[in-house]
């Protein structure tokens, strides 16, 4: 069985999200060689992205709460509550690097036993294209796209499935329809996914 994934498989799992589990029993399924894990290359750059874009925001928020602080210092008696607060700057700085470690740390797992499906130029004009008919954001596009190209190298036979936690582009009725048409069931959610694969290996 082939497993397609996306950002947001990787980001649920270097960031720890509510699903982690089940995308990390996943992962487990292709270390035993029970799956073939696959990824677009667009999606193991963007995870590096959203998590440095989150730490910029971090830090502004960062620098203006210490503003604030230390204009609340400057008063006897909230001192105290300061001082108090500071540890939680620092803590929220750290973030940052905590989350870009582990990013290494899951998408060397995912390389290590997955595909990588790469981008060339006819992919990416198919994006355009699917921009335009599905109404989808062009980095969704360049995903499903890739996805859809490799899908036409694949025995029909063999089972496959797609896993994006993004419903409102990838769960459009003619997505779905014509995932059908590769044999590929697109799913929502990594529980409900797991819980597919398990069934059927």
């Amino acid at each position: 069985m082939i497993v397609y994934i996306e950002s947001n498989f990787v980001l649920e799992l270097a960031l720890e999200q509510e699903e982690a589990d089940c995308a990390n029993e996943i992962l487990k399924l292709a270390k035993d060689n029970l799956i073939v894990l696959s990824i677009p290359l667009f999606s193991i750059s963007e995870p590096y992205d959203t998590v440095i874009r989150r730490g910029r925001e971090r830090k502004k928020i960062c620098r203006d709460f210490s503003e604030h602080l230390n204009q609340l210092y400057r008063t006897n008696k909230h001192k105290d509550i300061v001082e108090s607060l500071m540890p939680t700057i620092t803590a929220l700085l750290k973030i940052e690097t905590t989350q870009l470690n582990s990013l290494e740390q899951i998408i060397s797992s995912i390389l290590r036993k997955g595909r990588v499906l790469n981008l060339d130029f006819a992919v990416f004009q198919d994006s355009l294209a699917y921009q335009k008919q599905y109404s989808l954001l062009q980095q969704d596009a360049i995903i499903y796209a890739t996805i859809i190209n490799d899908l036409h190298y694949q025995e029909y036979s063999m089972q496959k499935v797609f896993v994006s936690k993004n419903p409102k582009d990838f769960g459009n009725p003619g997505i779905r329809e014509e995932l059908k048409i590769f044999n590929c069931k697109y799913f929502s959610n990594f529980l409900h996914a797991l819980s597919y694969i398990k069934s059927q290996l």
